[in-house]
């Protein structure tokens, strides 16, 4: 029995292997598929693979990249057909997509109080919008190592939900300021864009407002 080329499949053995990236417990961001580019995210790293036989066409470095726990929060990154943005502390950073070079690093808008109180946290792109939100700083899951690495409990602190204060957006071309929302604590894994809307939940009870930790648990 011989068999023809529409009965094979493309199976892919080798790089970039699974030493690049932590363990897949720590429910770190998902791959991202766009422009013929598949883009894995490991620690503190990026690698940019041909999306049809695997080879690998950048990697990059880059300290600062971590996020864990997205059950309980969001991707810490998105991707068009030119570019791949990614919430790095309190910028974004704008990558090419074809070559992995840093084009620019968009700050988070500050209309109210200091910027650097808080970092980048849900990004996503949308017609010509980058949409992004404002989390106080040392809210987002980012420990890998250890006992807080690990987020399958069901019960406990990793359980927590993060939220942010503030919900904005920016050109996602030139990172001009578009427009801000800040009237209550929005639950991360809920926001949601389509077409010329954006959905989420929001806390506006003044107890939940006034707490240091932007970590709610459920109940």
């Amino acid at each position: 029995y011989t068999s023809v080329a529409n009965e094979m499949e493309t199976q892919w053995v080798g790089r970039p292997g699974p030493r690049y990236q932590p363990d897949r417990n720590g429910r770190k961001p998902g791959p991202l598929s766009t422009g013929g580019r598949l883009f894995a995210q490991g620690l503190e790293r990026i690698v940019a693979l041909d999306t049809y036989n695997g080879t690998i066409l950048w990697s990059a470095e880059v300290p600062g990249m971590r996020r864990f726990n997205i059950p309980r929060d969001c991707g810490n990154w998105c991707a068009d057909q030119e570019r791949v943005y990614i919430a790095i502390r309190d910028h974004c950073w704008v990558i090419d997509a074809a070559t992995g070079k840093v084009n620019s690093h968009y700050a988070i808008p500050a209309d109210r109080g200091p910027a650097n109180e808080y970092d980048w946290g849900f990004v996503a792109r949308t017609d010509e919008i980058l949409l992004g939100s404002s989390v106080r700083k040392g809210t987002s899951w980012t420990s890998f190592w250890g006992k807080a690495g690990w987020y399958d409990a069901e019960r406990g602190e990793a359980t927590h939900q993060i939220c942010s204060d503030a919900l904005f957006a920016l050109n996602a071309t030139s990172g001009q300021h578009r427009w801000r929302y800040e009237h209550g604590v929005i639950l991360n894994s809920t926001i949601a864009a389509s077409e010329d809307r954006v959905y989420f939940l929001e806390c506006r009870n003044q107890n939940v407002r006034d707490r240091s930790s932007r970590r709610v648990a459920a109940a």
